[in-house]
Parts: C-alpha cells; structure tokens; sequence
C-alpha cells in the first residue's frame, strides 16, 4: 500500500527546541528526524512506497531523505507552492491517487502493527472509505476525538469542543488513516481543505451511511507537536530501541 505523509508543519509551538526553524518533521528526537522514525516504520512493515507532501522549507527534507534508497523505501516529493491544508494537494492529485492509501501526518512518533491495520480493509463488512486510527490520548483537549459504539464513529468532535457523552466512548483520532480516493472526487470552492473538518467530519455527522470506521490501537502513537511530548516520545524510543531499528 502506497503511503503519503504530510510534512508541511513548521513546528511553531516547539521554537524552544527548533532553534534552526527546520520544518516540524525534520526536528530530531532521539538523534534522528520526527520524518525518519515514520519511515523507519513503514519499511519495517513493508510499506516502502511513500510520498511526501511538504511546504514550509520542504526543499530540506527533500535534500535530507533524496530518493529513499538509503532506508530501503522508494520516495516521491511534492513541494507546495502555498499552503493547501490536510487535504488540499490531494485533492489536486485526485486522478493520481491509488484506490486506497495511508495516510499519516508528520508530527508523530508511532510503534504499532501497520500490518494488522491495513487488514482490516479485508473484512467484507468493512465496505469503507476511510478507516481512522484511534488511541487513548493523555490530551484529548488538544486532540480531535470520536465518540465510538465498537468501530461505528458516532460523532466527530474537533479540537477543542467539548464531549456531549461520556469519555468512556470517546478516543482521541490519530494521524493515521487509510482512505479511498473517492474522498476526493467532490468539488470544494476553495484550494485549501481541511482533511478532517472539510471531508470526513460532515460525512460522519450527517450520513449513518458514510462508510468511515474507527480501529482502535492501544500500542505508542505520539502527537510530538509540544515540548513535554516531545522530551516523552524521545524517552520512549530510548527504552524501546528494538523496536525501532
């Protein structure tokens, strides 16, 4: 399965630690590049056809990871001439795009079963067009969540909007998702979107029939955008070096 990450942050909120103002992916925790831990996994898993879409400064991480050979994965670079938001180059590459991919933001430290997810796609009564990651956040308030009966997503709460239920039905969404193209194919009066608040959010709260479903993981899945997650992602791959090799 083919992957695209979004590496377009410029990692504000963690200017104390990004004295150079490199792009958020290209930040180093552990020694190594938010953006290379991600690769690292997918190849691990056999995910090794990635394409990233970058902007703020993207020419970097282009010049640092080139072709991918040397993490054994195939790259491919899209640089945005200006912002196009979580969902905007996509939409612009609709007619490229595979009939299903991964999807994952470029802010985050994971160590989970790639594999495992995507074989949820093989699962009959899994007729999707989205399948979004969940966890159990230690910020839902600086998280979107979904409020959950087993894999049916109920309701889709944005950063910030309080729970209208109670928590023990709400998990935190991850950025990691496997979509369908056909996500794309709508109109938008605007070049910039909003993965989430543009596409999948109206799909879950207007239409019982979306076809987007939750996989929750229990397993490290890390949002690094802050300083204090970002000191606790590094301490995690620190005691777990054999899992991410």
């Amino acid at each position: 399965m083919k992957c695209y990450i979004l590496a377009g942050g410029k990692g504000t909120r963690l200017e104390s630690i990004n004295k150079k103002r490199l792009p958020k992916p290209l930040i180093k925790i552990a020694g190594k590049p938010i953006l290379e831990w991600q690769i690292r996994q997918l190849r691990k898993h056999d995910i090794r056809d990635i394409s990233i879409i970058s902007g703020y400064k993207g020419e970097l991480i282009e010049r640092y990871f080139k072709d991918g050979k040397k993490w054994g994965v195939n790259i491919e670079h899209h640089i945005e001439d200006k912002p196009l938001g979580t969902a905007g180059y996509l939409h612009k590459i609709k007619n490229e795009l595979p009939e299903y991919f991964l999807l994952i933001y470029g802010d985050s430290i994971f160590c989970f079963n790639i594999k495992q997810y995507i074989s949820y796609l093989n699962y009959s009564y899994f007729n999707m067009n989205g399948l979004i990651l969940t966890h159990r956040s230690s910020h839902p308030e600086d998280s979107s969540c979904l409020d959950l009966n087993r894999s049916i997503i109920l309701k889709w709460y944005e950063k910030g909007e309080r729970f209208s239920s109670a928590y023990n039905n709400v998990q935190s969404a991850t950025g990691i998702r496997i979509l369908h193209k056909s996500l794309f194919e709508q109109q938008f009066e605007n070049e910039e979107i909003d993965l989430d608040k543009d596409i999948l959010k109206p799909l879950i709260n207007k239409d019982q029939h979306h076809r987007i479903y939750s996989c929750h993981s229990s397993d490290f899945i890390m949002d690094v955008g802050t300083p204090e997650r970002h000191f606790q992602a590094g301490h995690f791959i620190k005691r777990n070096k054999k899992h991410f090799k």
